[in-house]
């Protein structure tokens, strides 16, 4: 819902937007407190079987969470209560640890580099519900997946070797689109996007870094470069560029010489491998979900200092 409402509020002037937001406000929360409007709300969506309390759905739907798949359940953790719950997909699919998620605005999250033959598929948050959507046009995993605009892009990923191969999903039209490839192959990274590029850094690479315009649709070597196979975890901050990579803490900014600045060295999270890293930024807060070790990284952005959260009895389902 607050992507939805990110979109509109664009065409509004500020009275008009305050207006609006107070007024979908008291409307959601007139429907999360009421069952009967409740249950109508369900069922124009289609979901009224779910069965959730109007309060317990709406405090799902409202909710900011890193979602952690198994065959048979989604896992949700809570960046607000710092917690766990669990909700069974209404089919069992079957997955790798390289597949990648992005989140759309309307509770569903998009998963694609699962195994063949449902390689990309849509789960509805709250129900669990999964849907089959097109494949992708050039099977793969470990794939750098991002969500922008009414768009999710997927970049690069392995299949026997490195590809350079990049499709954008049209949420519209449910369909794959393809778009030039990279300059250079790359698998296991995290992209990150800053007003209309999407940073590609990092991964299993040859260290180069490069941009995507998603205006034009074309790329450029950025004059930064990392060690080969570099596994980054990368985020905005303004518009300086950070980066966490094993050797330091990395910064770049717009306008400045084309250098990494170290401000830290010799990182440690105490967690590899750092390919299969998931980042999220949230409330001053840099969360970093590590499945192989079952565990997420919780770190504060302003003195760097971090925590592992556990993930409860999770590693031995995830296949």
């Amino acid at each position: 819902m607050p992507c939805i409402l990110l979109e509109v509020m664009q065409f509004l002037s500020p009275s008009d937007l305050l207006l609006g937001v107070t007024t979908v406000s008291r409307y959601l929360h007139e429907i999360a407190t009421n069952e009967a409007l409740w249950e109508e709300f369900l069922t124009r969506l289609g979901e009224k079987k779910q069965g959730k309390s109007a309060k317990e759905a709406y405090r799902h739907l409202a909710s900011l969470y890193l979602p952690v798949l198994t065959c048979t359940v989604l896992s949700k953790f809570d960046l607000n209560s710092l917690s766990w719950s669990q909700t069974p997909l209404s089919v069992p699919v079957k997955l790798t640890y390289f597949m990648s998620i992005a989140r759309l605005p309307d509770c569903h999250l998009f998963v694609t580099g699962a195994n063949r033959p449902l390689d990309t598929f849509r789960i509805h948050s709250v129900s669990g519900y999964v849907t089959p959507l097109q494949s992708l046009p050039i099977y793969r995993n470990n794939i750098g997946l991002i969500r922008h605009c009414k768009a999710i892009y997927a970049f690069g990923g392995y299949e026997s070797v490195y590809l350079a191969s990049c499709e954008k999903y049209n949420i519209g039209t449910g369909k794959w689109e393809a778009l030039p490839e990279a300059l250079s192959p790359r698998a296991s990274f995290n992209p990150t996007v800053h007003r209309s590029w999407i940073y590609l850094i990092g991964g299993w690479s040859s260290g180069e870094c490069e941009v995507f315009d998603t205006t034009s649709e074309t790329f450029a070597l950025l004059a930064l470069t990392l060690p080969p196979n570099a596994f980054v975890c990368s985020w905005w901050d303004c518009d300086t560029l950070i980066c966490i990579e094993k050797s330091g803490l990395y910064c770049w900014s717009e306008g400045s010489e084309q250098t990494w600045k170290c401000t830290k060295r010799a990182f440690n999270l105490g967690v590899v491998p750092w390919s299969s890293f998931k980042v999220t930024k949230y409330r001053g807060f840099l969360y970093l979900l590590e499945i192989f070790s079952c565990k997420i990284v919780k770190m504060d952005l302003r003195t760097y200092e971090h925590w592992d959260l556990q993930i409860p009895s999770l590693g031995a389902s995830f296949k």
